[in-house]
């Protein structure tokens, strides 16, 4: 006995118009496997929990993927044996919580580290020889905050994580109600090291000019103000007088010549002689 393309083409919309089961087919489609894994593929985007009803023989990493894109909890159902690398990481890309799913003989660093960016509480599910730099770098990115990340392990590759998702916050503000200097709602600075809490102000003040008026001058280096004065001509203002240059001031007032009253005396009349 063999089926008809007319008679495969009803049973598939059957199944794509959720009238008729994966269980409830005819036993010959299943000896045509691509007509097979043409029907699974139309039975789990109608309802994922269809990929419990296909003989082994028939599962294929793409049908289990597309079970797992439109029902996120059906991997905790499925067979070990049928859970591939590529199935694993598109398991956890739409549910972290799939992590506790995956057999351990498929946890790989690149699981790790997408759990990990998608879910920064998940940290304690990391084995602790499998927490490398760059799970830690994934930490950091997500929503994890520095100071947890051992002092070991902020390395270059951490610590430009967390610069770069810092920067590229919507920072409104970088001082809360005490003075005190923060990198967002998170992290403070001081678990910068040393020459990091120059180079965030200033990719701060490139971002958001206005940041520097509420910096103290002990936060004003030269290179500081030189990004506050070519983001915004009239911050000159707010840049101490040793630190005005003859360069800053004339892109300054070459810019905006309101900019000349805020130019030392000194400077000024070098200015005004050129």
């Amino acid at each position: 006995m063999t089926l008809s393309i007319e008679e495969f083409e009803y049973l598939e919309r059957q199944i794509k118009e959720g009238e008729l089961k994966l269980s409830e087919l005819p036993e010959i489609i299943w000896e045509n496997k691509d007509w097979a894994q043409r029907l699974c593929i139309a039975a789990v985007v109608f309802d994922p929990k269809s990929a419990l009803d296909i003989p082994s023989d028939v599962y294929t990493e793409n049908i289990c993927i597309e079970a797992i894109w439109k029902g996120r909890h059906i991997f905790s159902e499925l067979p070990n044996q049928v859970k591939t690398p590529n199935m694993c990481l598109t398991a956890v890309e739409e549910f972290p919580f799939n992590i506790r799913y995956i057999p351990e003989s498929q946890k790989t660093d690149e699981i790790y580290e997408t759990v990990i960016r998608e879910r920064a509480t998940y940290i304690d599910e990391v084995p602790e020889d499998r927490l490398t730099e760059r799970v830690w770098a994934a930490y950091v990115r997500g929503r994890g905050r520095l100071y947890n990340v051992p002092e070991n392990m902020r390395t270059d590759l951490v610590l430009n994580a967390a610069f770069e998702k810092e920067v590229k916050a919507n920072i409104k503000r970088i001082r809360n109600s005490k003075g005190e200097f923060f990198l967002d709602s998170h992290d403070h600075i001081e678990y910068f090291p040393e020459g990091w809490r120059e180079l965030y102000i200033k990719e701060s003040v490139n971002k958001w000019a206005d940041l520097f008026c509420e910096l103290e001058s002990s936060d004003k280096t030269a290179a500081i103000c030189k990004e506050a004065v070519s983001q915004n001509a009239m911050l000159l203002k707010h840049v101490p007088d040793n630190l005005k240059t003859i360069e800053m001031c004339e892109e300054a007032v070459g810019r905006r010549g309101w900019a000349l009253q805020y130019v030392p005396n000194a400077i000024r009349t070098q200015i005004m002689q050129d």
